[in-house]
């Protein structure tokens, strides 16, 4: 079962569809009956009219008003006077004789009527306490007066919207195109209330249905009108009509506009009064056919029949005429028969040529005939704001015309998607995407459709809307975000922050946030459940709180859904529960234990604010590998934390008074690390350091060991035997003992002489000087290569004093970091000591303050007891003189009114004999009346008889009978005697003379009578005068006895008020005294405590200066060493020698080798001398002198090889030590190392872990957690929801979209995973929203938006949930539950061919142009088309349309460049979105989003909206029309 319609300015339920029921039979307004109609005049003048009530202000203040209805129902009436003082709250507030007026609230401006107290205005009235208080039932207790209240949410017209613009504010305009106000009323009568609420409720909705009465066109201007501020019954002016001809976007210029005004009202003879409704509707038709003639074929040559670009919808309408089998008739009444002819000039299809298009163009197969006539009867019942050629009554009812064919084409009735189709909803949660709001309590976020370029106003990010959920619910939402805090006021808000100071616009209330879901659950019982997706920053206490409060308002309502056991036990659903199991509940998502108790904690990593981030890769392994267990448990299990090594953490069962918090263990465990990477450095830049001494040594050593006759075997076996082990060389060389430093040479062999020495004495002197010459040139060899060996041992030396150097410098800036942070850590300290000090003594001063107060408090309550009695008694005093004044002008006003009622009746027996003589006056009137007509009536007749007797003696005929008749009788005959018989003539006018004289008898009796009865008439009017002034007298006498009996009463009256009033009020000063007696004992009380506190807080001042002044003296210490440290001077200055040394030491060695090359060139010199000078010698004596050579070299080479390789011996020792040392340094690094990240781990989980009572985890149904690894979250209970940002879902597309596709789409099968949008791409980029359609490709259920922004992201979200009836829910496709069926490709061909009602761009919609009016420039509108698809690669923009240069009201379009395919992979994800923008000021117009797989071929209209997906105001008729049709 699909839940009903949840709002009908939103989604599909803002569609304006076709009525139920034909126009004549719907209910009207008008006719409505109800007690609240009333004139404007009558609701300001009269009490007993309309309903008193009490208005809300925008400060939250109470103003007395009455509210009313027009004569017309169709607007509220609500009269705006201003009152200064409120004196009773349930009293009228009109007894003003001032001037006041009523507001008016047109009907079809209202959006939403609900009951209760859920504006922002009630609740700043709830945070300053001006609601009126009411006696509960229960304990009797004054409580708030909730009961009778409601709101009225309507859209101010736009001409009020652009004149308070500047008053509304920046968030009202940034959030909506439109400004919406609330009309907060407070009913103090519960029957008024009821009865007004259902005729409100009544009279909206029969609106609802009467507007889906109107034709397309005829709604639009009706709104257009309404919206210039007009009432149905106004007329309008020439400017008026030019301002309303641009509003409408009509594509004329303004002097063709105001000629054809002219025109029209002279032909209707209303220039000066101006334009109805009607009149503007009938000059719209005429405006129209100008417009429609561009369209029509040309008459004349063949270049423009080249040139004539067709509309669209009219060679649709023609090939419709074309092929009607039924041709148009009329009827026509001639001499009381029907006769049927032909109408060849009138424009209609048949019903069967309407079902033949539905059939083969709406592919619409299944319509029968009886449907379609139905269609055409309800189409042509329409109202129409004028009866024009097209009336529907010219072609009979089966006929359609062509304007209502056309009207319907772009009417919603045929709106591009099919809202019949709706969804199974007995699948379990997770195979549904659910629309789900992002932090909706928020009022402001960025606009992308509107450019802003002052940045995020950050100040104002904080602010909150109350009515943010409930219209976040009205737009299909059923997954709401709550942040929590703690209130200021130690309960419960809802806030973007933790409050912070007591203002009204920051937070709301917990409860009254719940109040307000559970008002819209009252309203729709059958909607889908509600998700409230909690996050706790918040107490233990106000957790409790909020679990009351969820039990109250759900709970025992039958509202909330509660866990079952195996959630509770955090196991899977079994099985999970569906929509259609839980319609009408709530189902709360929050933290919750493994294990429910008293005193349990859970892990808060799952916030948004903490989950905001992108991680590095290092940092991301580290944060999922941290251990999920509950710590609480571990610590009764294990013991509390004293450290942290490699492993973990080390615990300790023993005493918890030593126990350490996370902060200081995790910087003992960072000051131990940053010790072991020290000594760390100092053995590797040792080792490295012994290392090179090392490889120089080897060097030296096989060179001296390669000079040397010896071997290097030989070397090392002499080095054995000299140490005091022997043996101690193991078979690499390496030294294994102890050796000996001293050398013997006596272990060196002696050369064998040669018997050649034996010629030595045979020469003579020039062989001993050869010889004595060559030996002085052998020994200079000798000495240069001691030298040359001196000279290198020195330059070894200075290259290691310069790298000592080197790493004296390196220590030196590593000391002067160390002793900075040492200096700045003590330095923080001694600013935290001094904080504390202050802080101690501001107590101090603070508590020395509350003993002053409370000294002063003590003698302000004494004084309030003496007060209070004093007052009490004159209070008394003057009750009893007011009760003794109220009994005396009781008295008096009894005596008045006795007074009173004798002049009364006096007056009432005047009264009553004047109205007798009044009649008796009448009737003499009327007597004398009748005479007096009696007697003009005699005389009329006499006259009349004179006259017939003066004709009849004038004729020739009576003359002739009088001669002959007296000739007859010879004498003379009276005329008025008897005639002769025979004589006509002579007859006739004796009869006349007879009749004469009667006439002159009744003259004279009629004047008698006349006379008689004018007389009486006379005597008769002078009684009645002589009356009437009495009782007039009499009249103004008793009224003034009413007056003042009246004004005694009242006065009276207000004395015994005055009386009780004075009875009470000193009633409440005996209270007051009670009360203020016993403040004075416990100000007492108070005082002593005061006082000890003093002195504890003098003594803690004390010692924090102490330790503060110890804390400083330390600081500048380390201060001042910190600033030695930072002299560098002399370790540079000795690096600075030692190159100096090294470059000296170079130098002579490089001398060295060039003597011991001359040195040995000399002694080469002086050999071929000896040999030159002693031939026969030579041999021998050569023989000698080498053998004597080579024993002396010898011994120097093998003397200098052991030392050198003893050198070598001892430096390897050095080394290896040197290499353990620092092999050991880094293994204890690394355990320094992960003992740091352990305990960071530990601090990371111990900050963000919080408590949580079991009762609010109790109610949690599903449970948040963030998201780590596919692995962790597949093993997680199905009762787990995952949350994730949006940036970290894009990066994890971009590394491997495919394979990361493929695990989004297998987790969120059976888990619930929810992405939110990052407040740092909102501050980067200023946009406030994400694609949401790449996150719904994935599978991801609850994809959270900002639905207090306005963009195009939003509509695509909105365009979403427009499939399945706009419930909020929508069913995945079925590979993304898990099912094997897959999506195939598709492919759509489109056509734009019109647009119908645009409005004006949102920017231009509010701007009042100075010369014109408002939105002064007709809107040149294009249509961009986008695809999404739900991947990161995909394009999105596919088509543009040329502009329609300045003309909104009827673009066409529909040329081949406006024909585009459409290509989808899987059309069960993607989105069409058709957003239609101003070309010159580059404004958004409006749009709409549609799920492909809702799509219906054919001639069908897209319904746009504006940027908060609404259809109110201008946009409720908006529209494009467009051919679809499906190609595969």
């Amino acid at each position: 079962m699909i839940e009903s319609e949840c709002s009908t300015f939103s989604g599909q339920g803002a569609l304006r569809l076709l009525p139920s029921l034909p126009s004549s039979e719907a209910p009207s307004i008008s006719s409505f009956e109800n007690n609240l109609g009333s004139e404007e005049d009558s609701l300001l003048t009269s009490p007993q009219v309309g309903v008193e009530v009490l208005k809300v202000s925008k400060s939250g203040k109470l103003q007395p008003r009455r509210i009313g209805l027009s004569d017309s129902n169709r607007y509220i009436l609500v009269t705006s006077n201003k009152v200064k003082s409120i004196k009773g709250l349930f009293k009228a507030a009109f007894k003003s004789e001032e001037t006041s007026t009523a507001r008016t609230i047109e009907l079809s401006s209202i959006i939403r009527i609900f009951r209760g107290q859920y504006s922002n205005r009630f609740l700043i009235a709830k945070a300053q306490q001006t609601l009126p208080k009411q006696n509960d039932s229960e304990n009797g207790d004054q409580v708030d007066y909730n009961g009778n209240s409601l709101t009225i949410l309507y859209r101010m017209p736009t001409c009020e919207a652009a004149e308070g613009l500047m008053q509304a504010g920046p968030f009202r305009t940034q959030r909506s195109p439109h400004r919406i106000e609330t009309l907060d009323l407070v009913v103090p009568d519960k029957d008024d209330y009821a009865y007004l609420c259902e005729t409100l409720e009544k009279l909206f909705s029969i609106f609802q249905e009467e507007k889906k009465c109107m034709e397309h066109e005829s709604f639009f201007w009706q709104t257009q009108w309404l919206d210039l501020g007009k009432k149905l019954t106004d007329t309008i002016s020439a400017s008026e009509w030019s301002v309303l001809c641009e509003r409408a976007n009509l594509p004329f210029k303004k002097t063709l506009i105001n000629s054809y005004f002219k025109g029209f009202a002279e032909e209707k003879d209303v220039e000066e009064k101006g334009l109805t409704i009607e009149h503007a509707a009938e000059l719209l038709a005429e405006l129209k056919e100008k417009m429609e003639e561009s369209y029509l074929p040309p008459s004349s040559t063949d270049d423009e029949e080249e040139n004539y670009d067709p509309h669209p919808l009219y060679v649709l309408w023609d090939s419709l005429m074309e092929s009607d089998p039924v041709p148009p008739v009329k009827y026509e009444n001639s001499s009381d028969d029907l006769e049927l002819q032909v109408n060849v000039e009138e424009e209609s299809i048949s019903t069967i040529a309407f079902l033949s298009f539905i059939r083969s163009e709406q592919k619409q197969f299944s319509t029968s005939l009886e449907e379609t006539q139905t269609l055409v009867r309800t189409l042509n019942s329409l109202k129409t704001l004028c009866k024009d050629k097209n009336d529907s009554q010219r072609h009979g009812e089966d006929r359609l015309s062509k304007s209502r064919f056309l009207s319907y084409l772009a009417s919603d009735a045929n709106d591009i998607i099919d809202s019949s189709e709706r969804d199974d909803m007995d699948y379990p949660l997770t195979h549904y995407w659910i629309k789900t709001s992002h932090d909706s309590y928020l009022a402001k976020l960025p606009n992308s459709f509107r450019s802003f370029k002052d940045g995020i106003d950050y100040k104002n990010y904080g602010m909150v809307d109350y009515q943010g959920f409930l219209q976040a619910l009205h737009r299909g939402a059923r997954c709401l975000e709550l942040d929590v805090y703690d209130g200021l006021f130690d309960s419960p808000v809802v806030a973007r922050t933790k409050p912070s100071t007591a203002s009204d616009n920051h937070c709301i209330p917990f409860v009254q946030v719940l109040q307000s879901i559970r008002s819209f659950l009252y309203e729709y019982p059958d909607s889908f459940p509600i998700i409230l997706c909690l996050e706790t920053h918040c107490s233990e206490s106000n957790q409790a709180k909020m679990a009351e409060g969820i039990r109250k308002v759900f709970e025992d309502e039958g509202l909330l859904y509660r866990p079952p056991e195996e959630v509770l036990n955090n196991t899977s659903f079994k099985p999970m529960p569906t929509p259609e199991d839980l319609q009408g509940k709530v189902i709360i998502k929050n933290k919750r234990p493994r294990k429910i108790r008293k005193g349990g904690t859970v892990m808060n990593d799952d916030f948004d604010e903490d989950n905001d981030v992108v991680m590095g890769k290092d940092e991301e392994e580290d944060y999922m590998n941290m251990n999920e267990e509950d710590e609480d448990e571990i610590e009764e299990e294990l013991g509390f934390v004293i450290g942290f090594n490699a492993d973990g953490a080390i615990r300790s069962k023993g005493d918890t008074s030593a126990e350490q918090t996370p902060s200081e263990l995790y910087a003992i465990a960072q000051e131990e690390a940053a010790e072991s990477r020290t000594e760390s450095r100092q053995a590797k830049e040792k080792e490295q350091k012994l290392n090179v001494e090392l490889e120089l040594a080897e060097i030296v050593a096989h060179s001296s060991i390669e000079k040397s006759d010896s071997t290097a075997e030989q070397i090392i076996e002499k080095v054995q035997q000299q140490q005091q082990k022997p043996k101690n060389v193991d078979d690499n060389g390496n030294i294994i003992g102890r050796v000996s430093t001293s050398f013997d040479t006596s272990d060196l062999s002696e050369p064998e002489m040669d018997e050649g020495l034996e010629v030595q004495d045979f020469f003579g002197n020039s062989v001993e000087d050869a010889r004595v010459d060559h030996s002085e040139a052998d020994a200079g060899a000798k000495s240069a290569a001691r030298l040359v060996s001196q000279a290198l041992d020195r330059l070894t030396e200075a290259k290691k004093s310069v790298e000592d150097a080197k790493a004296s410098v390196e220590e030196s800036y590593r000391s002067e970091k160390v002793k900075k942070y040492q200096a700045e850590k003590a330095a923080n300290e001694a600013r935290q000591n001094r904080q504390h000090a202050d802080t101690a003594r501001g107590r101090v001063e603070t508590v020395k303050k509350l003993l002053r107060s409370s000294k002063d408090s003590a003698a302000s309550a004494e004084t309030v007891v003496v007060t209070a009695m004093t007052e009490a008694k004159i209070s008394e005093q003057r009750a009893s003189e007011t009760e003794g004044r109220a009994a005396r002008a009781l008295a008096t006003a009894e005596k008045e009114r006795a007074r009173a009622d004798r002049e009364t009746k006096k007056e009432e027996l005047l009264e009553t004999e004047a109205a007798l003589l009044h009649d008796n006056c009448v009737e003499a009137s009327q007597e004398a009346k009748t005479t007096r007509s009696r007697m003009e009536k005699c005389m009329s007749m006499l006259d009349r008889v004179n006259e017939q007797i003066k004709l009849i003696e004038r004729s020739s005929q009576f003359q002739k009978e009088l001669k002959e008749h007296k000739q007859g009788n010879k004498s003379a005959i009276p005329l008025n005697s008897s005639p002769v018989r025979g004589s006509n003539f002579l007859v006739k006018h004796a009869g006349k003379i007879q009749e004469r004289d009667a006439c002159t008898r009744l003259i004279k009796e009629a004047a008698v009578a006349n006379q008689t009865a004018e007389l009486r008439r006379k005597r008769a009017a002078a009684s009645f005068e002589d009356k009437a002034h009495r009782w007039k007298m009499q009249s103004e006498v008793a009224a003034q006895a009413r007056k003042q009996a009246d004004r005694s009463s009242h006065h009276a009256e207000e004395l015994a008020e005055l009386a009780e009033e004075e009875r009470e009020a000193a009633s409440l000063r005996h209270i007051a005294r009670e009360k203020a007696q016993m403040s004075v004992n416990s100000r007492d009380n108070y005082q002593t405590s005061v006082q000890a506190q003093l002195v504890e807080a003098s003594r803690a001042s004390e010692e924090a200066a102490s330790v503060a002044l110890e804390s400083r003296i330390k600081a500048e210490k380390l201060e001042r060493e910190a600033e030695l440290a930072k002299d560098h001077s002399k370790v540079l200055q000795h690096v600075e020698n030692m190159e100096k040394v090294k470059e000296e030491a170079e130098a002579s060695h490089k001398e060295a080798l060039v003597k011991q090359r001359e040195a040995a060139t000399k002694a080469e010199n002086a050999k071929r001398l000896l040999d030159t000078s002693a031939e026969v010698y030579t041999n021998a004596q050569r023989d000698a002198a080498q053998e004597q050579d080579s024993y002396t070299t010898r011994r120097e080479r093998e003397l200098t090889a052991i030392q050198a390789y003893k050198k070598y011996l001892s430096i390897k020792k050095h080394a290896a030590k040197a290499s353990l040392q620092a092999e050991a340094a880094d293994q204890k690094l690394v355990e320094k190392e992960n003992a740091e990240k352990r305990a960071y781990e530990y601090k990371f989980k111990m900050d963000r872990r919080g408590p949580l009572v079991p009762e609010l985890a109790e109610l949690t149904l599903y449970h948040s957690t963030r998201f780590k690894t596919w692995e962790q979250s597949h093993k997680m209970p199905n009762s787990h929801m995952h949350s994730i940002c949006e940036p970290r879902v894009y990066d994890m597309l971009d590394a491997d979209e495919d394979d990361q596709r493929e695990k989004f789409i297998e987790l969120t099968k059976d888990h619930f995973c929810r992405t939110f949008p990052s407040w740092r791409t909102i501050s980067e980029n200023q946009e406030a929203n994400y694609d949401p359609v790449i996150m719904h490709s994935l599978g991801c259920q609850l994809v959270s938006m900002n639905f207090n922004s306005c963009d195009e992201k939003l509509i695509l979200n909105d365009g979403r949930f427009r499939a399945n009836g706009s419930c909020g829910y929508v069913l995945k496709p079925p590979h993304l539950r898990g099912e094997s069926l897959m999506d195939r490709p598709a492919q759509w061909r489109f056509k734009i061919l019109s647009g119908s009602c645009l409005p004006k761009g949102e920017k231009s919609m509010l701007k009042k142009s100075p010369t014109v009016g408002l939105g002064s420039t007709s809107v040149s509108p294009f249509v961009r088309v986008a695809v999404h698809e739900g991947t990161l690669s995909a394009e999105t923009i596919i088509h543009e349309t040329k502009t329609v240069s300045r003309n909104g009201f009827a673009p066409i379009w529909g040329n081949e460049e406006d024909e585009f395919d459409v290509k989808v992979k899987q059309p069960s994800i993607a989105l069409l979105s058709f957003t239609v923008w101003d070309d010159e000021s580059h404004d958004f117009v409006a749009g709409a989003a549609l799920p492909m797989t809702c799509l219906r071929q054919g001639y069908r209209s897209i319904s746009l909206f504006d940027s908060i997906h609404s259809r109110i105001g201008p946009y409720a008729s908006a529209s494009l029309v467009l051919k679809v049709q499906k190609l595969s």
